[in-house]
């Protein structure tokens, strides 16, 4: 399973792929919304990812840009995406509710909340591989982070 980290932050990229590439097979990291949007012009319907995690501040736009673009490819419309922030809004969590494919949530607080949010992530990925049209991936159909600080 392969993941698409979008993070601006450099140290706290590392830290994430250190952390996601024990849960997944492939973590890709770009660190804008540029890289990213360049990446998923050129991604085919089986190479953008399985499972897509951006952060919604960043230096050059929002991260709802990458979910914007990601969405606007049919190729790439059904890839789940998880929009996180160290500081989430009402706006960012009602614009996720609006994409049944995006959950908005607050980034996880310390490393063992991290890991136990990246298994989750891991779960999500893999069922959303399985999805099919007739039974296409939902976040609302997981407990996905439900107990979890770190959850809206």
């Amino acid at each position: 399973m392969e993941l698409l980290l979008v993070e601006d932050d450099r140290l706290q990229a590392a830290l994430y792929e250190r952390v996601f590439a024990q849960v997944v097979d492939v973590v890709r990291v770009v660190e804008s919304v540029a890289a990213a949007t360049r990446l998923l012009a050129r991604a085919t319907a089986d190479s953008v990812a399985d499972i897509v995690v951006i952060d919604v501040l960043l230096a050059d736009g929002s991260g709802f840009d990458v979910l914007d673009a990601l969405r606007s490819r049919p190729e790439h419309a059904a890839v789940p995406v998880v929009a996180w922030s160290a500081t989430v809004l009402p706006d960012d969590v009602e614009r996720g509710r609006d994409d049944d494919r995006c959950l908005v949530v607050q980034k996880p607080n310390g490393l063992e909340e991290l890991r136990a949010f990246a298994s989750e992530i891991a779960t999500a990925g893999e069922l959303a591989a399985g999805a099919t049209a007739s039974t296409p991936f939902r976040f609302d159909d997981l407990d996905f982070g439900r107990g979890s600080p770190a959850c809206c």
